[in-house]
């Protein structure tokens, strides 16, 4: 039993880096610091520069590349080190992550800590954590080419996928509880496991349109709330050859879209509600109900930063506000998730 809650213990403390890890990226992201080190080394990029003829080194090697010759062509070296700090300190964080996943598994395997099925689902992990680290690179690489911009859809890759590992760890982790179950297994309780099942769906696909807005800037081409610069509907949302170019590259589509999604969302949240309220003598529990009320609060307040997100976006995304609606964002899942698992392990209780 102590082992198996020291276990979890590690497991979610996995998450808590990958919480961390997402909010670095989001800072990276917003100082633009994400291009600053434009190489990929796995070992040897563990040390950062410790001299002035190392900074010189980084520093040229960095001016080679379209960032600094379109963007940074006046930068200092101090300027410079400001960028490589988030950029080094995000890759170092992720190597961090490798090793505290990586030693306490060796650990615990080697001790038989681990029941069969646990072990597969952890070599899983490991191998998507290693894809998110090509991911990574790969995403980079592509803001060292013509442009000083990495791809958007890179970019929504490499979150997806943080958030996809972050929701898959805290699974585990969450079925590792022990609790009582109070409901009753039968049409109604199924319904709402759909419903919540829906609504993490919803919230995944705002997640990308969330992504897509953060790599096109979206957001500084309509930093007005509710309307986008005064229309509902902008003119420019067509101005594309094609539905889906427009879905997926138009900067007006994208952020109408993203405004949608979360209305979208919260009919889900109220359908939940309903749901959970009239059919209580069915599937109810105090936590259920505290945690359902929770969704709604922290639904309540990650609109209220997107709104604030948006018409603060003057010339430039605030980082304040970019990254608690990024986290805000993580929060959401987390609660979705934690509602979701609590219906799923009382409909598969033997």
């Amino acid at each position: 039993m102590r082992s198996q809650q020291l276990i979890q213990k590690w497991l979610y403390l996995g998450c808590f880096m990958i919480f961390i890890m997402i909010m670095i990226g989001g800072i990276t992201r917003l100082t633009g610091s994400g291009l600053s080190i434009t190489e990929w080394n796995v070992i040897m990029g563990t040390i950062p520069p410790l001299n002035e003829k190392d900074w010189s080194i980084a520093f040229d090697k960095y001016k080679d590349f379209p960032q600094f010759k379109l963007v940074n062509q006046d930068m200092s070296m101090n300027e410079f080190k400001e960028i490589f700090f988030w950029e080094y300190f995000h890759r170092l964080w992720g190597r961090l992550i490798g090793v505290t996943f990586l030693v306490p598994f060796i650990y615990f395997l080697i001790k038989k800590k681990f029941k069969p099925e646990m072990t597969k689902k952890l070599v899983i992990l490991f191998l998507l954590g290693a894809l998110q680290g090509f991911i990574g690179w790969f995403m980079v690489k592509s803001g060292l080419q013509d442009k000083p911009e990495v791809s958007h859809f890179r970019l929504a890759t490499h979150l997806l996928m943080a958030l996809a590992l972050y929701s898959y760890l805290l699974y585990l982790a969450f079925n590792m509880s022990r609790f009582v179950h109070k409901f009753q297994i039968n049409t109604h309780s199924k319904q709402a496991l759909k419903i919540t099942t829906i609504i993490i769906g919803v919230l995944f696909f705002q997640l990308f349109y969330g992504a897509l807005m953060a790599g096109l800037k979206a957001g500084l081409n309509y930093p007005t709330y509710p309307t986008m610069n005064g229309e509902w509907l902008p003119n420019e949302m067509w101005d594309l050859d094609g539905l889906f170019n427009n879905f997926l590259n138009n900067k007006a589509t994208v952020q109408f879209i993203h405004r949608l999604i979360p209305i979208i969302l919260g009919i889900f949240i109220f359908i939940f509600l309903i749901h959970k309220t009239y059919y209580k003598k069915y599937y109810f529990s105090n936590t259920l109900n505290q945690l359902s009320w929770g969704l709604v609060a922290v639904y309540f307040g990650q609109f209220a930063l997107g709104i604030i997100t948006v018409i603060n976006c003057k010339g430039y995304v605030p980082v304040l506000w970019g990254v608690a609606h990024q986290m805000g964002a993580i929060v959401l899942l987390t609660i979705c998730l934690l509602v979701n698992f609590r219906i799923r392990k009382g409909l598969s209780r033997r």
